[in-house]
């Protein structure tokens, strides 16, 4: 039911497709799909006049979404300050989406 975590999952790899490369062995790399996920948010968001508290939460779990923490105490300060305290737990709850329930994933967007 959260709008900020709909919309994370429906931009968060909409980068893919610019940031596609192939190496030798015929493996596909989408390195900095993040950053270009959370351009192509920001911009959307905008053009559907979305809030600005909404456009920046999503943009910048976008952004993140791919980021892995080590469950020590001091990675997950750190996360917790690149995101915040409010976004931190979204985070969490996102990366665990796709994983838990695969063939729900969509039903999530709905």
């Amino acid at each position: 039911a959260n709008k900020v975590l709909r919309y994370t999952m429906l931009f968060h790899d909409m980068g893919k497709p610019k940031m596609k490369t192939t190496d030798e062995n015929g493996r596909d790399h989408f390195k900095g799909h993040g950053e270009e996920s959370e351009r192509i948010a920001n911009e959307v968001l905008h053009r559907l006049k979305m809030d600005n508290d909404t456009i920046k939460k999503v943009t910048k779990l976008v952004k993140w979404h791919d980021v892995r923490t080590q469950p020590t105490p001091k990675a997950v300060r750190k996360a917790m300050n690149k995101l915040g305290e409010e976004l931190y737990p979204l985070l969490l709850q996102f990366s665990r989406l796709p994983i838990k329930d695969k063939k729900n994933w969509n039903g999530f967007i709905k």
